[in-house]
């Protein structure tokens, strides 16, 4: 294990408000006609003890769920969840298109 060092903390006028910017820039990407779209992501909004069941698109908040033949097997569910993501399209991108 390394050592620690202590490093003297400089306050910079305006530095926050650049993290800030720089944060917010990694949450949105430029589509083609180059409008700026916050960035999508899968989140798993409901479990069936280590299965996903149910999950959302945190850009649009379309709503997926995963058939009940794919229940039983885990890694079944999540890749159909993972498709079912990847085939659909933001409504948020549609209207901008």
């Amino acid at each position: 294990m390394g050592r620690k060092t202590k490093y003297q903390t400089i306050m910079v006028p305006g530095a926050k408000a650049e993290v800030s910017e720089s944060k917010a820039a990694e949450k949105t990407f430029p589509d083609q006609a180059g409008a700026v779209i916050p960035k999508r992501n899968l989140r798993v909004t409901k479990w069936l003890s280590t299965t996903p069941a149910i999950a959302v698109c945190t850009a649009c908040t379309k709503e997926f769920k995963v058939p009940l033949t794919a229940l039983t097997k885990t890694t079944d569910a999540q890749i159909n969840l993972q498709q079912q993501f990847d085939r659909h399209e933001c409504a948020a991108a549609a209207v901008k298109k």
